[in-house]
């Protein structure tokens, strides 16, 4: 590395916060592919002694969404809050229980919140905040058929 060169990144030593939920899944788990990407970085060469341009692809990655329904108690009584739950990296023993899980499952899980940035086709900037999750346990499963 060149040692005139400044360091452009930054170091934020903020911890992360680390969340807890309770609750029962609204809906069946949603398996999901990410778009491959091509991008364009800017790395140093060792040999030329300068910055170069390289095209890197990032891989598609396969996810699940999940909606989790978590009871709060609020100003008013009793409330339900819908959460945005998404599992990464599936071959992961925390979250194995993940594709056997479905909809009215009673589930705890762990993990942080993340916001996602992308421009919809028309143009238009959105967010989609969600929990990122790391830690997957199903407490009780709903009964599927009575015997």
């Amino acid at each position: 590395m060149d040692p005139d060169r400044e360091d452009l990144g930054e170091t934020d030593m903020t911890p992360i916060k680390t969340l807890t939920f309770s609750g029962c899944l609204g809906k069946d788990r949603d398996l999901r592919d990410t778009r491959p990407q091509t991008k364009v970085i800017t790395v140093w060469n060792e040999v030329a002694e300068m910055d170069e341009e390289i095209e890197i692809t990032v891989p598609s990655r396969e996810y699940i969404r999940l909606s989790l329904a978590v009871r709060e108690r609020g100003a008013r009584g009793w409330q339900t809050r819908w959460v945005n739950l998404v599992v990464w990296d599936l071959h992961r023993t925390e979250v194995a229980g993940v594709r056997l899980s479905r909809m009215g499952d009673r589930i705890e899980i762990t993990g942080t919140e993340e916001t996602f940035t992308f421009t919809t086709e028309e143009g238009e900037e959105r967010e989609f905040h969600y929990i990122s999750v790391r830690t997957f346990k199903r407490r009780q499963l709903k009964v599927r058929e009575a015997a």
